[in-house]
């Protein structure tokens, strides 16, 4: 009878003590899910336009990734490191990486979107335009047809 209740105290107190670890464990998992959702539509979006620029760039259309993509992508294998030495979403939080990789990676869906909007229209303004009418009208030969044809274009 002694040794009953030292033994259920200590039993009581392995249980707390998992039941603490289970608790911070699930406050660290909803912290990781905000952090989640908070990146979830940037990287969306980004993906999205990814995939626009392969399948644009397999149809000869240029369109070079903008500055703040890049750092965008810099900024986030840095947190991405940090995040692999200690897998917590404090190390995430500290100091204004979070915040500014957030930032950048806004500007970046922006930036790279205009810049497939511009490669697309100078794809497209080259294909469908052709020289001048005045250097044409050096190189062609000057007969009637060629001269009326001229005109019209």
């Amino acid at each position: 009878m002694k040794d009953a209740l030292p033994h259920r105290v200590s039993s009581l107190r392995k249980r707390l003590l998992l039941l603490q670890g289970l608790t911070a464990n699930a406050v660290e998992a909803g912290d990781l899910a905000a952090l989640r959702r908070e990146l979830a539509s940037p990287a969306a979006t980004l993906s999205e336009l990814n995939q626009r620029q392969t399948m644009l760039s397999s149809l000869g259309v240029g369109a070079a990734d903008p500055p703040s993509l890049l750092a965008t992508r810099k900024r986030a294998l840095t947190l991405r490191d940090r995040f692999r030495a200690d897998r917590k979403a404090s190390t995430l939080k500290k100091g204004v990486g979070w915040t500014s990789l957030l930032g950048e990676a806004v500007a970046a869906v922006k930036d790279v979107d205009d810049a497939l909007k511009a490669g697309w229209r100078d794809f497209r303004s080259k294909i469908f335009s052709g020289e001048p009418p005045s250097l044409i009208e050096k190189r062609i030969a000057k007969t009637p047809g060629n001269l009326q044809a001229l005109t019209e274009y």
